[in-house]
């Protein structure tokens, strides 16, 4: 089975992968648990996400909006036109996110207002990320 998500701790941010599926219960458990115990050392955390086409769960936004802190730099990829406009709406009630379009990741980057130094490794990690991301499908596509 392909993953339904990647994520991958970088400094102050956390960079999230998704997939055209509902992230697969266990794992995103697993993974809010990680996320809740990494931010206890990372009061300043943000997070880059790719969403590639994913579908979170009511519950599984409600969680990620539990444990991120509140007004978090938060970026979001999103292809399709409809996804950006929601994390657009999200962005009038919560400060801090911002959507993007692909090929526009420099700017994405950027706005989680980090050193050059982690701006790379996001960057770096992102890249590897998406990579196993499409690895993973295509072996099951």
């Amino acid at each position: 089975m392909p993953p339904t998500f990647l994520a991958e701790f970088v400094g102050r941010v956390v960079v999230f992968v998704g997939c055209p599926m509902v992230p697969d219960a266990t794992e995103w458990n697993d993974h809010i648990e990680a996320l809740a115990a990494y931010r206890k050392g990372q009061p300043d955390l943000r997070a880059l996400v790719w969403g590639g086409g994913s579908k979170l769960t009511p519950t599984q936004r409600m969680q990620i909006s539990e444990v991120m802190p509140k007004g978090a730099r938060i970026a979001v990829v999103a292809t399709g036109a409809m996804d950006r406009g929601i994390v657009v709406a999200i962005g009038w009630f919560v400060h801090g996110i911002r959507a993007f379009s692909p090929g526009h990741e420099t700017e994405a980057i950027a706005h989680l207002d980090v050193l050059p130094s982690e701006a790379a490794a996001v960057r770096s990690v992102l890249w590897r990320l998406r990579a196993a991301m499409d690895a993973g499908l295509s072996r099951t596509g």
